[in-house]
């Protein structure tokens, strides 16, 4: 005898069944779209850390075109600077947030300074600064030791070849000499002040050298501007340069030692 099948029996199966598969489809769905997010999330990625470091090149770049000095920042928004991955960079009404923005700011630029010296070491202290809009070279300085020794030794080079220098000095207004080139071979002795000195107009770019003579102690030094409006670079900046893509962002920190670069320098006239 045929045997049936209560009607309610089919359609509780059917309703498992369906929602089975829903569950089934909805998960492979979320599968599909973690993976998707995933390989999205990998190329914002590297789309962030390849602008980071492309805004740290541009920022070298730059202190390279303009001079040791130049001081600069791209700022963390939607500008014509910063956007570099659009529709039409030109034109920052087109950046849209799956874009990519680059930026970068430094810390060259300082009025007060403070740094420790190991032993047989030395500091090239670039006495000026400069951005796009204006330009500051130092004519009053500051100077103490911090830890008072008596084997930090100095001079001043400006781009012509000009040199100050003093022995065991206390202050930088106190009485210096000058060396300069007269004619070539010809050199002349002059007593002269480093707030003439640096005040006189044919004096540019002047450099600070700093020495550590001593072989086995440091020596921690303070240096600062006393006139309004005045900076120097630092001996060595920091660069932060960032990148954003999406939800990503990195960031780079990045030193710069002017000193290495200037080493040269180190091999100007000291006096002990």
């Amino acid at each position: 005898m045929k045997q049936n099948i209560p009607q309610w029996y089919s359609i509780i199966a059917s309703v498992f069944i369906v929602g089975f598969l829903l569950i089934l489809s909805a998960g492979v769905f979320e599968l599909v779209l973690l993976e998707m997010n995933d390989n999205r999330g990998r190329e914002d990625y590297l789309k962030a850390s390849a602008s980071a470091e492309g805004a740290l090149e541009l920022a070298l770049l730059s202190i390279k075109q303009k001079g040791y000095g130049y001081f600069h920042e791209i700022e963390n928004s939607v500008n014509n600077e910063a956007i570099i991955l659009s529709k039409d960079p030109t034109d920052t009404a087109l950046f849209a947030p799956k874009d990519t923005l680059l930026s970068y700011t430094m810390d060259g630029k300082t009025s007060n300074y403070t740094w420790v010296l190991d032993p047989l070491w030395y500091d090239i202290i670039p006495l000026f600064s400069f951005d796009d809009d204006d330009s500051y070279s130092v004519t009053t300085l500051d100077f103490s030791r911090v830890s008072w020794l008596w084997t930090l030794n100095w001079n001043i080079l400006s781009n012509i070849g000009w040199i100050a220098w003093q022995d065991n000095f206390d202050s930088m207004t106190s009485g210096v000499l000058r060396w300069y080139n007269d004619s070539g071979n010809t050199f002349t002795v002059v007593d002269k002040k480093v707030g003439d000195f640096l005040n006189d107009s044919s004096n540019e770019n002047n450099y600070l050298i700093l020495l550590n003579s001593s072989s086995t102690e440091k020596v921690s030094y303070n240096l600062k501007t006393t006139g309004a409006d005045e900076y120097f670079t630092k001996p060595r900046l920091t660069i932060v340069s960032s990148g954003k893509a999406w939800k990503f962002k990195q960031d780079l920190r990045t030193v710069l030692d002017n000193t290495e670069y200037l080493s040269i320098l180190r091999y100007s006239v000291f006096s002990q």
